[in-house]
């Protein structure tokens, strides 16, 4: 393989990788936790709101809270 020919293949793998970085994002999301209601694991139907941070600490609210319909919870608990 000559030199030309080597640079065209590593200029079309890094061109694929850069249109692979740029596609969007879902909006699916998985989450692992416990939800509790009064120290209890939760149980019947829960409004969920959801808020987006720029930090950890003292972070900037981005966008507005999403609230799902209430979503059915029963012994909520992850592993």
């Amino acid at each position: 393989m000559n030199k030309k020919s080597l640079l065209s293949l590593i200029i079309l793998l890094l061109l694929q990788l850069t249109l692979q970085a740029a596609s969007p994002l879902g909006t699916a999301f998985t989450y692992q936790g416990r939800l509790t209601d009064n120290g209890s694991l939760a149980n019947g139907n829960y409004d969920l709101r959801f808020s987006l941070y720029d930090a950890v600490i003292a972070g900037g609210q981005i966008g507005p809270d999403l609230t799902n319909a209430p979503v059915a919870a029963s012994n909520a608990c992850s592993r």
